[in-house]
């Protein structure tokens, strides 16, 4: 390239200057390519990790998919050992019997509660998925299933208690158990709100929801004739295997660490040999008095008497704190009942209760008689003669459509469960009641005279053999007897059988009621 000086200045050729041009313009191509490469390159790079973000997706997916198989395989096993189990006979409570055994040092309630609860909760179960479809849609309904399903699972995986040590691990799973079982009867009342909150919303027509509610309750005692007694099998089921449970944790505490402090020598677990139902009636008094108070501000006066009759009281084995819990339950509405009748309100749900007629509880344990018995009476205002029959279903209550709504507000609910009573507002409070009563030879009976009062009269029976249980057990040997019978002729083709159909059809009476044969 010719360079010159020219006045002291440097120049270039033409030549030099467009050989320069070429050089920069080839320069310039080159890195629009080289640019345009890594462009393509990131593109590709992009591209790969979509590609692999995609893989991970399919994977994960693919995974997910797995689990919900394993899942649904899981599930049907548990369902077919469940209807398996559910055909074992259980094993009718007799306290007599049981304090007997628990008195012996050498006796492990360990090994019968390992063979008797799968087959208790095996039958919840099946009690639970033939209750009537509108109920077992519910989401409280549906999950008092699982919970079962997942106990079951939870006594059927867990090592026979042969040592001390798998005695301990299965003492510890019974504890983890038993405090999920106050919360299902709970869970399950919810599951018949939801039930009704659906009939309400089907009556879009009817203006007040109030009118709408009192038909609802009205109603809905016809429209599932069946549920109340298959709701009495499902919670007497529930009520002896938590008793079972509890009994074999204060048993099992006491042979570790000795009996509780304030605990007399006459229990053995929760069954006391010497129950004075005078002093559990005393008991229950001052907790329903003390309920009263915290809700209305104050509460009526409660006269407790024996009978004139009782020249001796007895006492009788038996476990106090069933019968605190009817006792309780009733004084309760009593005097919810006195103080709404009588009571002078004094605003913000406050009552003055100073001339309220006074509640009566009448205690008749005279030694020379057969039967205990309980009368309490209330000036509350009585029943209607029309609702007596219904006092005792678990799908009637007198709880107003406003305290409906306010159990379905999980905020206010839960706020409110430190005050509130054990199933306050469900209605179940009088027919768990009868069902403890009834458990071991007793029964629960209201009469009333609208207007003016109402007498509860709890009887207790000196047996402590479960007839409950046993009546229970022969009604499903005579059903699965009857389903084997059906199934027999069917088979055989037997001539004398007007109606030839297998028993597992739709409009067969047997069909899952008692598991397969």
């Amino acid at each position: 390239m010719h360079v010159a000086r020219r006045g002291g200045a440097r120049w270039c050729s033409q030549e030099a200057i467009a050989a320069l041009k070429k050089t920069n313009d080839e320069l310039r191509v080159m890195v629009e390519k080289q640019a345009a490469d890594m462009r393509n390159l990131s593109d590709r790079a992009k591209a790969m990790e979509e590609k692999l973000a995609a893989s991970a997706g399919l994977a994960e997916q693919v995974t997910e998919l797995d689990s919900k198989i394993d899942r649904v395989h899981q599930e049907t096993e548990t369902q077919e050992m469940v209807e398996f189990v559910a055909t074992k006979e259980i094993t009718p409570l007799n306290l007599a019997e049981l304090v007997e055994y628990c008195k012996q040092e050498d006796y492990r309630t360990h090994l019968f509660l390992y063979r008797e609860l799968p087959i208790r909760t095996a039958i919840a179960v099946q009690q639970l998925c033939n209750l009537p479809h509108g109920f077992t849609t519910m989401k409280s309904t549906r999950l008092v299933k699982q919970w079962l399903l997942e106990e079951f699972d939870a006594l059927m995986q867990c090592a026979k208690p042969e040592t001390p040590e798998t005695e301990e691990k299965f003492t510890r799973l019974l504890r983890r158990l038993h405090k999920r079982y106050q919360e299902s009867i709970i869970t399950l009342g919810k599951g018949l709100w939801e039930l009704k909150q659906d009939m309400l919303h089907n009556k879009a027509k009817v203006q007040d929801k109030k009118q709408a509610w009192s038909r609802i309750n009205a109603s809905i005692v016809t429209e599932y004739p069946q549920l109340q007694e298959q709701l009495d099998r499902y919670y007497a089921g529930r009520i002896a295997a938590g008793f079972l449970i509890r009994q074999h944790i204060s048993v099992a505490a006491a042979k570790k660490r000795g009996p509780r402090k304030g605990q007399s020598d006459d229990y053995i677990g929760l069954v006391c040999g010497k129950t004075d139902l005078f002093e559990v009636c005393r008991g229950a008094i001052a907790e329903a008095r003390e309920i009263c108070e915290e809700q209305y501000g104050s509460a009526p006066n409660i006269l407790l008497t024996r009978s004139p009759q009782t020249q001796k009281s007895v006492v009788i084995p038996h476990i106090p704190a069933h019968l605190h819990y009817i006792l309780f339950e009733l004084l309760k509405n009593s005097l919810r009942a006195t103080v709404e009748k009588h009571g002078k309100q004094r605003g913000s749900g406050q009552f003055d209760c100073r001339e309220c007629p006074a509640v009566t509880v009448t205690v008749c344990d005279c030694d020379r008689l057969e039967d205990l018995s309980v009368k309490i009476s209330d000036s509350g205002g009585g029943i209607p003669f029309k609702d007596m029959d219904k006092v005792m279903s678990y799908m009637y209550t007198t709880a107003e459509v406003s305290q409906f709504d306010l159990m379905h507000d999980e905020e206010n609910n839960k706020a409110d469960q430190r005050k509130a009573t054990p199933l306050a507002g469900f209605g179940y409070g009088l027919p768990i009641s009868r069902l403890y009563a009834q458990h071991f030879d007793g029964d629960l009976k209201l009469l009333s005279i609208e207007g003016c009062c109402t007498d509860a009269y709890l009887h207790l029976g000196r047996s402590l053999r479960s007839t409950f249980e046993t009546n229970l057990r022969n009604e499903r040997r005579e059903a699965m007897q009857k389903q084997f019978m059906d199934a027999y002729k069917w088979m055989r083709r037997m001539p004398d059988d007007p109606v030839l159909r297998p028993p597992n059809s739709l409009d067969d009476p047997y069909t899952s009621t008692m598991g397969h044969i």
